[in-house]
């Protein structure tokens, strides 16, 4: 929208920046759900280094984006507007990457509390009620998430290998998908942060602490309520 609004002085900067702004949000997003699926799967920690180098190639191949971004913008005569002259098919790779990785994310945290809570089945999958609060949290989320953004990023992934498509065509769903999966990831995240806050019985923010993600289990060990002769005895000393 800048570069079409003007007046630009330097098409191919605007146009490197808006991509490196883009790789960034797609990097952060998608982070957040890598780290459910640690969450989830912590005890495993083939699928955390899977998942994790999943990560790191899906982030490095959306940099694909920067493929002739310096380029293919040009400035309309001596307007001080930038238009799209040519298309590049390297953006269909950075494309695909959004919804290859959401899709994995997905079905793995999906199976993950499906086989977990045997006695919810196809029935926990659609209305999630015979799940805990917190298991039903994530599993909501997730399907949020994944069926609102993956709409537009198949769109947008079309967009970009149609030939008819203008090169300006190309593109124009970028920024709003970005934006989009931005949005419903933070909404996501808060949700998520609301719930444990409600399952804590904390009142109020003051009394609560956000938590974190662990890759490793928590025992559960019980204290007693009083101490006995022998914590007295170490308490005088």
């Amino acid at each position: 929208m800048m570069s079409l609004a003007g007046p630009v002085s330097h098409c191919g900067a605007i146009s490197l920046g808006i991509v490196a702004f883009q790789v960034t949000s797609f990097a952060a997003a998608s982070y957040l759900f890598l780290k459910r699926v640690h969450a989830v799967y912590f005890a495993n920690k083939v699928v955390q280094h899977t998942f994790s180098f999943l990560w790191l190639v899906s982030v490095g191949t959306s940099c694909a984006a920067f493929a002739g971004a310096d380029h293919n913008s040009l400035e309309i005569a001596d307007t001080k507007h930038c238009v799209r002259h040519q298309g590049w098919y390297a953006l269909s790779i950075a494309f695909i990457n959004p919804v290859l990785f959401d899709t994995l994310v997905y079905f793995a945290i999906t199976y993950k509390i499906l086989v977990t809570h045997t006695g919810g089945g196809w029935k926990a999958l659609c209305s999630s009620s015979a799940l805990p609060h917190l298991s039903r949290a994530v599993l909501q989320g997730g399907q949020q998430y994944y069926l609102i953004t993956i709409g537009i990023n198949l769109t947008r992934f079309a967009f970009s290998l149609s030939p008819s498509a203008s090169p300006t065509l190309q593109v124009i769903l970028s920024s709003p998908a970005v934006s989009l999966a931005s949005v419903m990831a933070c909404k996501v995240h808060r949700n998520l942060i609301i719930e444990s806050m409600d399952n804590s019985g904390s009142g109020s923010m003051a009394e609560w602490r956000i938590p974190e993600f662990s890759d490793t289990p928590i025992a559960d060990i019980s204290l007693p309520r009083k101490p006995g002769p022998a914590s007295l005895r170490r308490l005088r000393i």
